[in-house]
């Protein structure tokens, strides 16, 4: 149901039923209405969804279980992507996966931690 993954997406940003109500300047007990199925969003307000939430409106829709277009992962981690991109992919991520990341970011720190200094990348030198 729409109004489900509206909440899900909503809580999984940290925002609260005011911030998407002000985003989409509608009333707070329009979203109420939305997440808990009374009402459905129009498609312009799918659109403003999707862009809030950085998800398909097909996502939204329910027409696909893919969250994010190729483009839009690709982006964030290809060979220009600045520490800022990253970050801010990272941020959309629920809440369980963002644990699980700290998990595996921590236990990667630990093993070099006992190593003294996290890797580096090796330069390589220009033979003249």
């Amino acid at each position: 149901m729409i109004g489900e993954l509206i909440a899900e997406l909503r809580k999984d940003l940290g925002m609260k039923q005011t911030d998407v109500a002000a985003h989409l300047g509608v009333s707070t007990g329009t979203i109420s209405n939305y997440e808990c199925g009374r009402y459905e969003p129009d498609l312009e307000t799918v659109r403003q969804l999707s862009r809030l939430f950085n998800v398909t409106s097909d996502y939204l829709l329910e027409l696909t279980d893919d969250k994010y277009t190729a483009l839009q992962l690709q982006r964030p981690f290809g060979s220009h992507s600045t520490l800022e991109d990253c970050l801010s992919v990272l941020q959309q991520l629920g809440k369980a996966d963002q644990r699980a990341l700290e998990v595996v970011i921590r236990t990667f720190k630990e093993k070099y931690d006992t190593q003294g200094e996290l890797p580096r990348e090796k330069k390589q030198k220009i033979h003249a």
